[in-house]
């Protein structure tokens, strides 16, 4: 057996332990929990970079939130109407 499969043999071993270990996580499967993950994220994207100034990705977070309908030019202003449309279409403020 030469090195390099050796290595590879290695790697499918210990993938193969790691790989099945969902213990304690959440699937998030339906539509609409998806929807709700992603609102909640885009919430905590804005929050952090208006908070701290990093960027949680690339991707500029006030289009996000356009998609959803914010209107807003500010992150401040748009965190306010996300959260503001987060509880008229939940029913609960956000984070409670």
């Amino acid at each position: 057996m030469r090195l390099w499969q050796r290595h590879l043999t290695t790697i499918r071993t210990t993938t193969r332990r790691t790989t099945n270990t969902m213990s304690n996580g959440y699937i998030i499967d339906t539509p609409e929990g998806i929807a709700h993950f992603r609102f909640c994220a885009v919430i905590r994207a804005l929050r952090l970079e208006i908070n701290t100034g990093m960027a949680m990705s690339r991707f500029p977070i006030l289009s996000v939130c356009r998609q959803y309908g914010v209107t807003a030019r500010t992150k401040v202003k748009a965190l306010a109407e996300m959260e503001a449309l987060y509880e008229e279409t939940y029913g609960h403020p956000y984070g409670s």
